[in-house]
């Protein structure tokens, strides 16, 4: 006869089996065996539970438990420990989540229909059996508990068997906390991990709210920017570090720009330049990536940025002037070889001109390099002016500039250019008071696609150039040597 059931024993069977969390977390099969043993203990007799993987939806009996040793040795061997629910009662009430309660009528005409490995029930009955379902709050079936009174026993009463609910919705309880606890310390972990992944990256990764607000920041945004985490943090990120958006060809692009472009694919890249916090400004190369919730609405987006500061600042000294800030030789050779390339893919033509200023050794030899160097910084943006957009000016060295223009129509766009870029550099310059005044003669070449080398069309350029400066005619073309 199993143990009475009173208020004390029941409290002390639910407490029990509550504080089992802790065992649930590393082993289920032991929460499902004090769970049958104490379900055979404090209702009798003989107890079977089977529990719902986390993965697959095909539960498993975990543990097999009677009052009495020997018949628990029967048990355990009639019903293997790791079968299924079957296709009977068991199985309908894992299905449903509704209890099955058998009286020993109803026992003796459906034993077979509880669980089809359970066998030894057909031959030795029952006085009665509850079946019922581990189930969460939500409504989320954990597992099956099935209790079964010996053929010499009683059949469960009102109060035995709302106990047996207390215990299996406790037990429910239990499997469901420790199961959140598994899954809180996984995604702790995970985080902790991504933590430390994130924080090994010398790239700044931010991540930010739909206000753009920072809610993230790594350790290699602090190197990045020399603000701390803690300072960053909350801040606006665009008016922390006065972002300026950038294309990946270096074009000012809105914000507006870049965020309705996020919105339209769900990322953007190009480049930014940012201040950092003792004010010096960065340039970096930018990955943005919306952040969506699960209802796909946007709620912020992250940023992976690299410094390339550096690295520019090496481009720059090898690929342009370190005086005008305009490309140098090097750099106009690697365009002219590919503006020759699209040039031959479109049948467009372009143009070099080559202009070298007449006057500028007078103005070194009265008023100083110092006012030599300033003519030609003037003149570097005077000729940036007068170019059209995609145009591109070089300084070759000394006083020697070369323009390069593709998608020429005809000669006559091309002597408009040339006009233009003579007429800018001849005004007149005030330095320290003294007027410098340079004049420019310029030498055209045209070509029109691949076929010529790059470093001939400049020489080509270069002769049509001293033969204008010889007539003093302003510009010369080399078709006309």
């Amino acid at each position: 006869m199993a143990t009475a059931v009173t208020p004390s024993t029941r409290l002390r069977a639910l407490v029990d089996l509550s504080r089992a969390v802790r065992v649930a977390v590393t082993d289920e099969r032991r929460l499902a065996e004090q769970l049958a043993r104490t379900v055979a203990t404090y209702a009798g007799d003989a107890v079977l539970v089977w529990i719902r993987p986390v993965e697959g939806p095909e539960p498993a009996c975990l543990a097999a438990v009677h009052r009495d040793p020997a018949n628990e040795d029967l048990l355990r061997r009639t019903c293997m420990t790791g079968t299924g629910a079957g296709d009977g009662l068991v199985a309908a009430v894992l299905e449903s989540g509704l209890p099955a309660v058998l009286d020993r009528a109803e026992l003796s005409g459906h034993a077979g229909g509880v669980h089809p490995a359970m066998t030894w029930l057909s031959d030795r009955g029952g006085a009665g059996a509850a079946i019922l379902p581990l189930a969460t709050a939500a409504g989320t079936v954990l597992g099956v508990l099935l209790a079964l009174r010996d053929p010499g026993g009683v059949e469960y009463s009102p109060e035995d068997l709302d106990f047996l609910a207390a215990l299996a919705d406790t037990a429910a309880v239990t499997l469901d906390n420790a199961r959140l606890l598994t899954d809180s310390a996984m995604a702790a972990e995970g985080l902790r991990r991504q933590s430390e992944w994130l924080d090994q990256v010398s790239d700044a990764i931010i991540t930010c709210d739909a206000e753009n607000r920072v809610m993230t920041w790594n350790a290699g945004a602090e190197l990045t920017y020399h603000y701390s985490s803690a300072e960053a943090v909350g801040c606006d990120a665009e008016a922390l570090l006065v972002t300026q958006y950038r294309t990946s060809g270096g074009q000012p692009v809105s914000a507006e720009t870049v965020f309705a472009a996020m919105a339209g694919t769900g990322r953007w890249s190009g480049e930014l330049r940012q201040r950092r916090a003792d004010g010096e400004e960065i340039e970096l190369l930018c990955s943005l990536t919306e952040l969506l919730d699960e209802d796909r609405r946007a709620v912020g987006w992250v940023a992976v940025n690299r410094d390339v500061t550096d690295e520019r600042r090496k481009e720059r000294l090898a690929l342009y002037d370190t005086l005008t800030g305009l490309p140098n030789r090097r750099y106009l050779l690697d365009f002219l070889a590919q503006a020759q390339q699209r040039s031959a893919a479109t049948g467009d033509r372009m143009a070099v001109l080559f202009m070298d200023l007449d006057g500028f050794k007078k103005v070194n030899d009265t008023l100083g390099h110092e006012a030599g160097d300033e003519v030609l910084r003037v003149t570097a943006k005077r000729l940036q002016s007068a170019v059209r957009h995609g145009d591109i000016v070089v300084r070759l060295g000394g006083d020697e500039f070369v323009v390069v223009a593709e998608g020429v129509g005809n000669p006559g766009v091309v002597r408009a250019l040339a006009t233009r870029l003579i007429s800018g550099v001849s005004e007149p310059i005030l330095i320290d008071g003294e007027q410098a005044t340079v004049l420019g003669s310029v030498g055209i070449a045209i070509a029109d696609g691949a076929g010529t080398d790059p470093a001939d069309l400049i020489r080509a350029a270069d002769a049509a150039m001293y033969s204008a400066k010889r007539g003093r005619s302003g510009m010369v073309f080399a078709d006309e040597l």
